[in-house]
């Protein structure tokens, strides 16, 4: 009885962090694409009570036809909509079904156009390889197994399965990263932008966090491909073009995001 178990929760370990992952590509290529919309408008919505959407008319209106060029240049069945939101991190992100949010302080961070248009390349590649909807699925499967087989307990069985799960997908995650850079970069080429912005804002990235060439060991430990090696990558396939920006569209999209008023 004991081997039997043991049989059936090793088999469905090997399902859930190997098969999974393996099939998490083809799942996510054939969820229906007005499930993934309404996926991801809850995602928005739930996002939208801390992260509210910044008020700059102009700004958000040259973010949104950004967003819809390089949407010109994809497969993806999805509409791009790119907008800034207020939040106490940098950062940009895609949600299923072609939102991409990008925070203020991520356009505060970046220094050039270049940069901030390599930023949201990457985050369209990320919607048009629907590299979200492979990650809910691994999730998915993470979840399932927690619950069929630690249920909801907090002992070394759930925490074992938990690492499982991120080691899983941080591999995938990693190999997602890499393929939204290249393929940012190639989307911003075929519309004749420059693509050299990609590797500066990595580099600073670097330098932000401290970090150096990254250890086997090191990387191996973080979702995303060491900054350094992201940079260096960048720089080797970059090629010079038009800015994405105008001097005009770039000004109002670092206003978008107006300091917000003190209390009275």
């Amino acid at each position: 009885m004991v081997l039997s178990l043991a049989a059936v929760g090793l088999t469905m370990a090997a399902i859930v962090f190997v098969g999974l992952p393996a099939a998490s590509g083809p799942l996510a290529r054939h969820t229906p694409p007005d499930l993934e919309r309404q996926i991801g408008d809850s995602f928005d919505a739930q996002l939208g009570l801390g992260m509210k959407t910044c008020s700059g008319g102009e700004g958000q209106a040259a973010l949104a036809r950004f967003g819809h060029q390089l949407q010109a240049r994809t497969g993806t069945p999805f509409d791009i909509r790119v907008r800034a939101v207020r939040a106490p991190f940098a950062n940009a992100m895609a949600l299923p079904g072609g939102r991409i949010l990008v925070t203020d302080k991520l356009i505060a961070f970046t220094r050039t156009p270049d940069e901030l248009s390599a930023v949201i390349a990457h985050e369209v590649a990320h919607v048009e390889r629907r590299h979200v909807m492979q990650a809910m699925w691994r999730s998915l499967g993470a979840g399932l197994l927690l619950d069929l087989v630690v249920g909801g307990g907090s002992g070394a069985g759930q925490q074992a399965v938990l690492l499982a799960g991120s080691a899983s997908d941080l591999r995938y995650s990693r190999r997602a990263e890499a393929e939204a850079d290249a393929r940012g970069m190639e989307l911003l080429q075929a519309e004749g932008l420059s693509s050299q912005g990609m590797a500066p804002f990595f580099r600073r990235v670097a330098a932000g966090d401290g970090e150096k060439a990254a250890s086997p060991l090191r990387e191996l430990v973080s979702s995303h491909p060491d900054s350094l090696r992201r940079a260096q990558v960048s720089a080797a396939h970059a090629r010079p073009g038009a800015a994405a920006f105008d001097t005009q569209a770039w000004a109002s999209i670092r206003a978008a995001c107006p300091p917000a008023r003190a209390p009275r």
